[in-house]
């Protein structure tokens, strides 16, 4: 079910006026550690914490779109926290392609992580094709931190599920530079 952008708008303004929550440069967030926490143990113990990462998933997405790092990345992990592993998927692998890019190292191995799980969930064969991208951002991730083995292993892996020559050339170049390192 979609939400429309005037609901989104009226029941952020209330949380805002109710001093549950206070607006921020990246949209909303909760006033205290409690306020979060006390939403989500009453969500899970009515069995409603699925439908709520679901619809905050939809409000970021109506809201922000997938576009900025920062709303595809919250909107992966809510899109994974409501059992959409598949939905999950593509905005949390553009999210870690975006750290990579500014440096951030740390949030891309967070991302990748939960991309990871999102992966397993979604069922996607550990031979699939698609893997190649992501194999290839854990090779860099592992490689930027040190962990040189590591990444020619993942590089390795990405090189061997790659389909396409782009794929495979940077996997190589990624399993090279480790290598070097």
């Amino acid at each position: 079910e979609r939400i429309g952008s005037v609901v989104v708008d009226v029941v952020l303004d209330a949380i805002v006026k109710a001093g549950l929550a206070h607006r921020t440069d990246e949209g909303v967030a909760f006033a205290h550690v409690l306020v979060r926490a006390s939403i989500e143990r009453r969500a899970r113990d009515e069995e409603r914490l699925a439908r709520h990462h679901a619809s905050a998933a939809a409000a970021l997405e109506l809201l922000w779109g997938t576009d900025t790092p920062v709303a595809a990345a919250r909107i992966g992990r809510h899109r994974l926290a409501a059992g959409d592993a598949g939905g999950a998927l593509a905005p949390l692998f553009s999210a870690a392609r975006a750290a990579v890019a500014e440096g951030d190292v740390l949030e891309a191995k967070g991302l990748l992580e939960d991309w990871a799980r999102a992966r397993v969930a979604s069922g996607l064969a550990d031979d699939d094709a698609r893997l190649a991208p992501a194999l290839i951002l854990q090779a860099i991730v592992a490689d930027r931190e040190g962990h040189h083995d590591d990444a020619q292993r993942l590089a390795a892996r990405a090189a061997a599920a790659a389909r396409d020559r782009r794929l495979f050339a940077q996997a190589r170049r990624v399993a090279a530079e480790a290598a070097l390192a």
